[in-house]
């Protein structure tokens, strides 16, 4: 079995606790230039807008998302 590269692991174990935060946080990196409600992440995810949230705020919390412009926006802005 092959092994995640150190600061992959080390992200993964740290700060993303389940595989919706991980959907969130590769939709945001992969559309970075945007700003996202979680509205929107719930559309293009396909889940609850409550689930997608909470996942918005706890990937905030862990320094992985900024603030955007608007309230309730966040963006790809991870703080290391």
């Amino acid at each position: 079995m092959s092994q995640l590269p150190g600061d992959l692991d080390q992200l993964l174990n740290e700060r993303v606790h389940s595989y919706e935060e991980l959907d969130v946080l590769l939709l945001l990196q992969r559309v970075h230039s945007q700003c996202w409600t979680s509205e929107g992440v719930a559309g293009e995810l396909k889940i609850s807008e409550d689930s997608a949230a909470s996942a918005l705020e706890r990937l905030q919390a862990k320094g992985l998302l900024g603030s955007g412009p608007r309230a309730g926006s966040f963006r790809y802005q991870p703080s290391s």
